[in-house]
């Protein structure tokens, strides 16, 4: 994907571009009473971000891959007993993030370097059906990771599940586990701009690790035409990071990916809501989670105050479509979610011919709201049980509203917003399926 922004009003023009790469491979081997599973996988990313001002340019870009083997082995243990044993491995490549910066005459050059690290872990689950009203599963998940820089970390994660099907058509299900992960995501702190990174666990940086409980309700009526879902969530996180690093901040003093990071503690919270239209001539869903995302960092202050990056606390999401004749079909989406935190300056100064800002609380300020509606239309030349061929027209953002994507300072003293897709887009495309 290749994204630019220029015009002849705005000082910033910024270029995005991302490639991603993914496949993998898989083979499955039925016995009697055991299923054999294997596959094979490699993914990829690359993200390079420009930013030009009047008076600075900004080039960063970071990276990161991924390959691996999962095998498993599920056993029939007995007619409502099952056991899932196996391991998994992944070896990942890590270019954390790499600045260029130029400005006022002077350059800034930051290259992060790659880095490295192998990941092993055994899994065992065990599931019963107690009977139809109850089914229970178990689990524990040992992990162990080794870094390129020596480090070795260790960790046991286990799982515990419960299913309550008290009806046909209504169930409940509770659920707690411990997981941990050695892949760090951060982002620079400045209004939207798409310059997340991420990086390995290292000396630096131990792994992260969650306390995950979740109480869910899933049910049907009228014989499945329509079907409802609702869940409850708390997350309790540990060595949790926030960057507080700046695009001007690295145009003056350079960067590594290390420095002006925040770790401490989190807590994720919220309800999901779902309800949907399986059957009839309209089709669709509605989508709703109310979220909070709060950080505990001790440099900033005693207690859960700091909003994460990814907080935002309603997001509604609405789709419907309708199979108007064999040949025929539409579609419509609408999307309404709460503005990201940023952190935005509190005052700008010119020091040594250098623009200066200075910050106000992390992740304090919001994006405005985001709202957009997209329509689509598809036309079936083939359409049958197992083949389809067919031709698509989308608009994207109907009523082109104008949403902000980006709130950057510049090096003149003003916070820019800069708005793509700020009218409506049509798109064609073909389909097939065989």
């Amino acid at each position: 994907d290749n994204l630019g922004v220029n015009d002849s009003i705005s000082t910033v023009d910024i270029g995005v571009r991302w490639s991603n790469l993914a496949t993998s491979l898989s083979w499955k081997h039925q016995f009697s009473n055991a299923c054999w599973n294997t596959k094979a996988h490699f993914s990829g990313f690359k993200n390079f971000v420009d930013v030009n001002e009047i008076a600075m340019r900004v080039n960063a870009q970071s990276a990161l891959a991924s390959t691996g083997l999962k095998s498993d082995i599920e056993i029939d243990i007995y007619k409502n007993m099952q056991l899932i044993t196996g391991f998994e491995y992944n070896l990942f490549f890590n270019n954390p993030l790499s600045f260029l910066t130029d400005s006022l005459n002077f350059v800034n050059d930051s290259i992060s370097g790659l880095n490295a690290l192998n990941e092993l872990s055994l899994f065992v689950d065990y599931r019963h059906s107690v009977s139809k009203y109850f089914h229970y599963a178990v689990g524990l998940r040992p992990s162990i990771w080794l870094s390129n820089d020596g480090q070795q970390f260790m960790a046991i994660s286990p799982r515990l599940s419960f299913d309550c099907p008290f009806h046909k058509s209504h169930k409940l299900k509770l659920h707690y586990g411990i997981y941990h992960q050695a892949l760090h995501k951060a982002a620079l702190t400045d209004g939207g701009l798409p310059t997340d990174y991420f990086f390995l666990a290292n000396r630096f940086n131990a792994p992260e690790s969650a306390h995950s409980l979740s109480f869910a309700y899933n049910g049907e009526i009228i014989n499945g035409v329509y079907s409802f879902s609702a869940e409850l969530y708390f997350k309790q996180l540990y060595n949790v990071i926030e960057s507080t690093s700046n695009i001007l901040e690295m145009v003056n003093t350079g960067f590594d990916y290390r420095s002006g990071l925040l770790v401490g503690k989190g807590r994720n919270y919220g309800l999901n809501l779902m309800f949907r239209k399986n059957k009839g001539y309209i089709k669709g869903y509605m989508s709703y989670t109310l979220g909070w995302a709060k950080r505990n960092f001790d440099s900033l202050g005693e207690g859960y105050i700091i909003r994460a990056r990814h907080d935002r606390r309603h997001n509604l999401v609405v789709v419907l479509n309708s199979q108007l004749s064999k040949r025929w079909s539409i579609g419509a989406m609408f999307v309404l979610a709460s503005g990201a935190p940023y952190t935005q300056p509190k005052t700008a100064y010119i020091l040594n011919r250098r623009v200066m800002y200075e910050f106000g609380v992390h992740n304090a300020a919001s994006m405005p709201l985001y709202h957009r509606l997209d329509l689509s239309a598809n036309y079936y030349i083939i359409k049958k049980q197992h083949q389809e061929l067919g031709l698509n027209l989308s608009l994207y953002n109907v009523y082109a509203h104008k949403n902000v994507q980006f709130i950057l300072p510049t090096a003149n003293f003003s916070m820019q917003e800069v708005s793509f897709f700020a009218t409506i887009i049509p798109s064609v495309s073909c389909f097939f399926r065989f």
